[in-house]
């Protein structure tokens, strides 16, 4: 009895450890390519505990920023997890598995979609027969034999899918809404496929935290410039009546495509020195040739003015985060003190080129280009005269 007692008592004891250790997500991969590897072989497993594994989920919670996410919505709703802020173990756990169910939500559709052929959202089965036949459809569903089925032919660059794709304004909306969930860099991938023997491309938008990349979102924005459903996951079957004409580069010879494994969309910004690159804010320039600043609120006053923010470069483009004081906010023109600004850009010709830049406000120089960039110092024009001047941090 004692020995039952004493192996109770240790158990009881390692339990709590032992669940504070289970995580949801991978421990990441080393790249945006890796990661959707692993997720498609998962599916080939038919595992979608594997399948989940691949996105950001524990990393994606922690990095979300609510007041971002608010002040860009203007709204919170309950269906809208990144509106919520984390404040706890319950809130936090709760945000992981909400992110774990609306991932899992998707694919749910689409296998539904897939295996129902539904119409509408919602089909009467208001009698024996007619619930007979759903019952068949999803007995002979074509989804039913991807098990052991899925394999990764290749990757096509996104832009070869549509020219909207790569248009300035879709990439600032990437950056703009990566400002939620805070990553250090973003890539859209790709990624054909041949699924029981039909072909299909599967569209990722990757997150990349550290060292590591996760999926953030199946579909993403490269998904929503082509019009895919969320009940399509993120995938386009070459048989779609309706997304099949988009994707006749899969009938092109796979030597050709095969070409393009290693360039990607925006393919010489991510062979630049840019991407990955982080900026911080050390000055606000007038009209005049002034600088002002203001005063950053109390909690950064020590730290100068590096602490109001930072310009990022991604492959898709760039994030400006910046919190500026109410007087700098007013000069700049903007509505807000905390501001996020999406830039679109491009050195395919050899010189950096800000293609487009939205974000509380603020607009850039209608005149050149908007962006000027001196050695270790980086400069964005705006229309008003005003500049916002960065020192390279890395």
């Amino acid at each position: 009895m004692k020995k039952l007692l004493a192996i109770l008592t240790v158990l009881a004891l390692l339990a709590p450890a032992a669940l504070a250790e289970i995580r949801h997500e991978s421990e990441g991969y080393d790249s945006p390519e890796a990661a959707v590897e692993a997720y498609v072989e998962a599916l080939n497993r038919g595992d979608a505990d594997d399948m989940l594994s691949a996105f950001a989920l524990e990393t994606f919670v922690d990095h979300c920023d609510a007041e971002t996410a608010m002040q860009r919505l203007q709204s919170i709703s309950s269906g809208v997890l990144i509106t919520v802020p984390v404040n706890g173990a319950y809130s936090r756990s709760l945000l992981i598995n909400a992110r774990r169910a609306q991932i899992t939500n998707s694919l749910v559709q689409q296998y539904i979609q897939i295996s129902a052929q539904l119409a509408n959202t919602t089909v009467p089965l208001q009698d024996a027969a007619a619930r007979q036949e759903m019952l068949d459809r999803f007995a002979n569903s074509p989804a039913n034999a991807w098990e052991g089925n899925v394999t990764l032919v290749g990757w096509v660059n996104p832009a070869l899918l549509s020219e909207t794709i790569a248009y300035p304004m879709n990439m600032v909306s990437a950056m703009l809404q990566s400002a939620y969930y805070d990553p250090d860099d973003l890539a859209w991938e790709v990624a054909r496929i041949n699924v029981a023997g039909e072909d299909a491309v599967l569209l990722v938008q990757c997150a990349k935290y550290g060292d590591r990349w996760y999926i953030a979102e199946l579909g993403g924005i490269p998904g929503m410039v082509l019009g895919i459903p969320t009940t399509a996951a993120g995938m386009i079957f070459a048989s779609d009546p309706d997304m099949g004409g988009m994707i006749g580069v899969l009938s092109r010879p796979l030597a050709v495509l095969d070409a393009l494994d290693a360039a990607r969309l925006l393919d010489a910004n991510a062979a630049s020195d840019l991407p990955g690159t982080r900026w911080v804010l050390t000055g606000i320039g007038g009209a005049d040739g002034a600088t002002v600043c203001g005063e950053p609120d109390e909690s950064t006053q020590a730290s100068g003015l590096a602490a109001w923010g930072e310009l990022k470069f991604m492959r898709v483009g760039a994030l400006a985060a910046l919190r500026v004081s109410p007087a700098a906010s007013q000069a700049l023109g903007a509505d807000e003190q905390r501001l996020y600004l999406g830039l679109a850009w491009t050195d395919m010709n050899g010189s950096l080129e800000l293609l487009e830049m939205r974000g509380m406000g603020i607009r850039p120089d209608p005149e050149g280009n908007g962006i000027a960039l001196d050695g270790d110092t980086l400069t964005l024009n705006l229309s008003n005269g005003m500049a916002l001047i960065f020192e390279k941090a890395n």
